[in-house]
């Protein structure tokens, strides 16, 4: 038939489906559970092979939702954490702040209440009257008076004075230097040719060189810079008056190390070493150890008991007309002697700047002190420390407050005095005190250590 290739084909096979024989049970078109089967032709085909594919990336978004979420909570755990620390922190910064401002303020009031006798206040020798006051500012005429206790970093002091600062000192290396010049009637500055010290032609440690220096108005003597010597009330009465005043410093070390140290001196000696004994324990039993040689001295009392009034005397001395050294802060302690007296060493020569280094660091050398392996000191629970400890039981107490000094005059050394009224801590409430205090800001990397703070 002519153009019937342009009729389109209909497939009645996918309109009218094939009739089924009602003996199959089941038509062809549903499946066993009744409902309509979708040709094969038609359903949409699963490919198997992408399963593993999605269970793995559902496997990965679990992982990483997870991982968020624990960064998230773990960093508000650390969060919470740190504010707990920081609290602690403010809490112990806070309390060990306020007790030690508390105890300085305390110390400080102490330090600063003239040491009491009866209930009075200590009226100290008329020879300690030719000392300066420690709290008024030094007039042009006073001289600054070394009061040297023995086996105490002394001879450091004077070389440091003699060969670093360029001073010219009274002591008893002047009548070493040159024997002859003392019998001189005048004062007279002696120049070591060798290092350029100068010395006074006297002998300020021996009570003989002393009238030689009153005869020949050493205190007075234009060219001197610094009186030392041992004898405190010979050395006041005879050197200086109320025109040109002495002002007194010292260093101090503790009195058990200090009569060990006395010991291995003594025994060096060749005119006492019989005497000493053979071992520590003998010296200290012996005529030779020292009693109680601070208050002694401080109190002009060499001889006979000490009582509870020397003590307060000794006390009152220190707290109104010394400056306070300690040994074992050498370094610190030089530096308040040149700030008091207004020492200078020149800057520009590393010689002198080396030499300061010298005698307080590497050149610092006393051969009796522990850190030197050359001895130990004795056991507390030895024989010859408690008979040591016995025999220094008033300077242990005058040490104890000479540290109590050191502190406080640390804190109020304004120039070249102690002011007193130069600080004021008022008795306030923790409370109160945390209103005041601005406390410190701590970034996220930096550390806390509460070790300080306990």
């Amino acid at each position: 038939m002519e153009g019937s290739s342009n009729i389109p084909v209909i497939n009645f096979d996918l309109i009218n489906p094939p009739s089924y024989h009602p003996k199959d049970g089941v038509s062809p078109n549903r499946n066993q559970y009744g409902d309509v089967n979708t040709p094969s032709h038609l359903r949409k085909r699963t490919d198997k092979s992408r399963m593993p594919k999605l269970a793995a990336v559902l496997l990965i978004a679990f992982f990483l939702l997870s991982g968020v979420y624990q960064v998230i909570f773990g960093l508000e755990i650390e969060a919470s954490t740190k504010r707990d620390v920081l609290t602690t922190y403010d809490h112990l910064y806070y309390n060990s702040t306020f007790n030690q401002t508390q105890r300085l303020n305390q110390l400080i009031y102490e330090m600063s209440q003239p040491n009491l006798i009866n209930g009075n206040p200590v009226i100290l020798p008329k020879e300690i009257t030719n000392l300066a006051d420690i709290h008024i500012k030094p007039a042009q005429d006073e001289v600054p008076f070394f009061w040297h206790v023995p086996r105490s970093g002394g001879g450091t002091l004077k070389n440091i004075v003699a060969y670093c600062l360029d001073l010219t000192q009274a002591s008893e290396l002047g009548a070493l230097l040159n024997p002859e010049s003392t019998g001189l009637e005048y004062p007279a500055t002696l120049v070591d040719t060798i290092t350029g010290a100068k010395f006074i032609n006297v002998d300020s440690t021996s009570i003989e060189g002393l009238q030689q220096a009153r005869l020949k108005d050493v205190g007075a003597y234009h060219d001197l810079d610094l009186v030392v010597s041992p004898y405190l009330y010979d050395a006041t009465e005879m050197l200086f008056n109320n025109v040109n005043r002495g002002r007194m410093f010292v260093m101090f070390r503790h009195p058990i190390e200090r009569a060990v140290s006395m010991y291995y001196y003594l025994k060096k000696r060749n005119d006492v070493d019989l005497q000493v004994g053979d071992s520590l324990l003998n010296y200290a039993k012996g005529n030779l150890i020292e009693n109680n040689w601070m208050t002694r001295f401080l109190t002009n009392k060499l001889g006979g008991e000490l009582t509870h009034n020397d003590e307060v005397v000794a006390k009152e001395v220190l707290r109104s007309k010394a400056l306070i050294g300690l040994l074992k802060h050498k370094n610190e302690s030089m530096q308040r002697f040149k700030q008091y007296f207004n020492w200078r060493i020149d800057d520009s020569n590393p010689t002198k700047v080396q030499c300061e280094e010298k005698y307080l660091e590497w050149g610092y050398k006393d051969d009796e002190l522990t850190s030197s392996g050359s001895y130990k000191m004795p056991s507390q629970h030895s024989e010859e420390f408690k008979i040591l400890k016995s025999s220094n039981a008033y300077d242990i107490r005058l040490y104890e407050y000479a540290e109590k000094l050191f502190e406080v005059q640390g804190l109020l050394l304004n120039e070249d005095h102690i002011d007193y009224s130069s600080v004021s801590l008022p008795d306030i409430s923790i409370e109160e005190f945390q209103e005041e205090m601005t406390f410190p800001e701590i970034g996220e990397d930096e550390q806390i250590d509460l070790t300080d703070a306990i």
